[in-house]
């Protein structure tokens, strides 16, 4: 002890510095233990949000399989009453359409494999089978659209046609 005190002087810094320790270790304990719940509830939600992606592009290969079947046989349909020429890019769209979700497939089963995927990945994956279905449906909607127009204009050919020759009549009349 220093030469005229009694040494309360050293135990009172001890205690002080004891009580920053204490209360630096429970802010940092504190802190460390909200962040690991943030780190938690964020990996819950993106657990969530790829769950329900995952089910969307299940959903998703089922319908675009199935809308594929279906365009076949319109294909097949089409070709018929119109000739292969005409349904020529029908046929093109609805290859592209099937190599999008053969691909598809190869995606899903890479994430249905052991190896498990980082959830970045895993949500990339999700999405590009998402992405790949909804193009192979819109190619394929758009060719059928454009097969139903065919349709819609040879119903109408024969007014039409009775229109144009009252039309040709009347210009050969003036």
């Amino acid at each position: 002890a220093p030469p005229g005190g009694d040494g309360s002087g050293g135990f009172v810094l001890l205690l002080i510095i004891a009580a920053v320790v204490v209360v630096a270790g429970a802010a940092w304990l504190w802190s460390r233990v909200k962040k690991v719940r943030a780190e938690r509830q964020a990996a819950f939600e993106e657990a969530k949000t790829q769950e329900q992606l995952g089910r969307e592009a299940n959903a998703l290969l089922i319908e675009t399989d199935e809308a594929l079947r279906d365009a076949e046989q319109e294909l097949g349909f089409a070709e018929a009453q119109f000739g292969e020429a005409q349904a020529k890019g029908f046929r093109a769209a609805l290859d592209g359409a099937r190599a999008e979700l053969k691909e598809a497939f190869r995606i899903g089963q890479e994430l249905d494999d052991g190896d498990p995927e980082t959830p970045e990945r895993r949500r990339q994956m999700i999405q590009e089978i998402i992405d790949r279905c909804h193009r192979a449906k819109a190619a394929v909607d758009e060719q059928k659209a454009a097969v139903d127009r065919l349709r819609d204009l040879e119903r109408s050919a024969p007014e039409i046609l009775a229109a144009l020759d009252r039309r040709l009549a009347e210009l050969e009349g003036r």
